[in-house]
């Protein structure tokens, strides 16, 4: 089992940035558009948890890690 901290580094007048860190702090995802995350049926990128199911549907997750905010 392995924590990843999830990042949201910009949030802001239509701007968003997010990104995965693993536990040596390398970005391992990063995500630029809130709407085309939702439009591709994964939820919301501001939700953590929505952020974790989909990480494990492409396989950059297990399901036992943990996934928390950074």
């Amino acid at each position: 089992m392995k924590t990843y901290e999830y990042y949201i580094n910009i949030d802001e007048r239509g701007e968003f940035c997010s990104d995965v860190r693993d536990e040596n702090n390398k970005t391992i995802a990063e995500f630029r558009c809130v709407e085309e995350f939702r439009e591709d049926g994964f939820g919301d990128l501001r939700s953590i948890n929505d952020v974790n199911e989909y990480l494990i549907s492409i396989g950059i997750l297990k399901s036992d890690d943990n996934l928390v905010w950074g």
